[in-house]
């Protein structure tokens, strides 16, 4: 099972990914083992934490413990130290962000992986699609 946000290559400029572990509740990771999640939308925030925001996940069905579900739950990254000082510089420069590309299994753990990247404007998107098209006609 593997989630992607396709927007990520159109509207952004990838510099860097990193593979970060996800905490998840019991009933988040049963939901997104039934494909109950979308990444679009979603954007990463650095306090003592690395968040994921905006990850929806829908209950799988009511399930019969008496636990609060909360669809819309910041998510907290697993990274380390080294990469967690990577991401802090890279957000010190100006209109610098850190999207989620992928949201996927491995080893029976879901992973996340996050994109260190800088927003483009039309005209840079213009010429994305230019040399996509380019290259797919070749």
């Amino acid at each position: 099972m593997e989630y992607k946000n396709r927007k990520v290559k159109f509207d952004y400029q990838i510099k860097e990914t990193i593979e970060a572990g996800i905490k998840l509740l019991s009933w988040e990771v049963k939901s997104l083992d039934n494909n109950l999640t979308s990444l679009n939308g979603t954007y990463c925030l650095l306090d003592e934490h690395l968040y994921v925001k905006n990850l929806i996940v829908k209950p799988r069905n009511i399930d019969s413990n008496n636990h609060e579900i909360v669809e819309n739950r910041d998510k907290v990254l697993l990274v380390t130290k080294a990469q967690k000082k990577n991401i802090e510089k890279h957000l010190k420069d100006k209109g610098n962000t850190i999207i989620p590309n992928k949201l996927y299994r491995k080893n029976g753990k879901w992973k996340i992986n996050i994109c260190l990247c800088t927003g483009r404007n039309k005209k840079d998107k213009r010429e994305y699609i230019k040399e996509k098209d380019f290259k797919r006609h070749e």
